[in-house]
């Protein structure tokens, strides 16, 4: 009977392919992470030659090794895949467009939060001394809300000044209030001229009507301008009407103003009461 040569039935694994040995029909090899099958028998011709080779499976980049520490991200530059460490705490990560690689970078933002609080229990004042960052910010705005232990007492501000002195002379406002009681609605002004406070607005000692405010302070560093601060307020002054008001103040003087200070007259701001200060580019 004649002998029919039916050559291979499987693949024939050869290891790592070199360059002597002689390769038939359906030889495997794997060469440079991949491996390649024989399609034309031969010796010395390279994986590479696809005369005689046909790629079987195609290495890549080992993403186990590639990513070594929690936190790596896996991107793809121009050749291939790459780990991108983790950045430090607070960064965002940020893409350069088409053609380009993504990295971290700090959060950038034109309103910055430089110092906030909320009181655990009854206190005098709240103060915002040495945040101001001059360098960066030029306007910066104090955002309060809460109540006092005074049926309705004044929250007040003074400035702070380089050396750290609580500024109570030489003060100015003009605040004018929209206000609205049981027999209807009105205006009202308070005022002082060359006083130890700035009036900001009335409020209770309940607390569920709280006072809230934003204050507007420019260029505190200028030494050739009195320091001034605008308000917006809203208030109830614990008896008998509501207001909402809009004031100015200045600081009769060019010296630096380094902080400010909230507090009431003759009470405390209550636990719970909070104010957050802000940096404006």
């Amino acid at each position: 009977m004649a002998t029919i040569n039916l050559g291979s039935i499987k693949f024939n694994w050869r290891g790592a392919y070199n360059n002597s040995t002689a390769y038939a029909v359906d030889d495997v090899v794997s060469s440079g992470g991949s491996s390649y099958i024989c399609i034309l028998a031969s010796t010395g011709n390279a994986v590479t030659n696809t005369t005689y080779w046909n790629v079987m499976s195609q290495g890549g980049t080992d993403v186990g090794t590639t990513l070594t520490t929690q936190g790596d991200i896996l991107y793809r530059d121009g050749s291939g895949l790459q780990r991108l460490a983790a950045g430090t705490n607070g960064q965002v990560l940020q893409t350069g467009g088409s053609g380009a690689n993504p990295s971290w970078t700090a959060v950038s933002s034109d309103w910055v939060k430089l110092g906030s609080t909320t009181l655990g229990s009854d206190t005098a004042q709240i103060d915002f001394d040495n945040l101001f960052n001059y360098s960066t910010y030029k306007s910066y705005v104090i955002q309060f809300a809460g109540y006092s232990s005074v049926n309705g007492g004044w929250i007040n501000g003074r400035p702070i000044d380089s050396a750290g002195n609580i500024i109570n002379s030489n003060l100015y406002t003009i605040l004018n209030r929209a206000v609205v009681n049981s027999g209807g609605s009105g205006d009202s002004s308070t005022s002082d001229w060359n006083g130890d406070r700035w009036y900001m607005v009335q409020c209770s000692n309940d607390a569920t009507k709280p006072s809230t405010g934003q204050l507007y302070i420019q260029n505190p560093d200028s030494t050739s301008q009195w320091k001034a601060v605008t308000n917006l307020t809203n208030g109830w002054d614990g008896t008998t009407q509501i207001m909402v008001g809009a004031g100015g103040h200045w600081w009769g003087s060019t010296g630096t103003m380094r902080g400010f200070r909230i507090y009431t007259h003759g009470g405390n701001l209550k636990s719970g009461f909070r104010a957050e200060l802000y940096g404006i580019k």
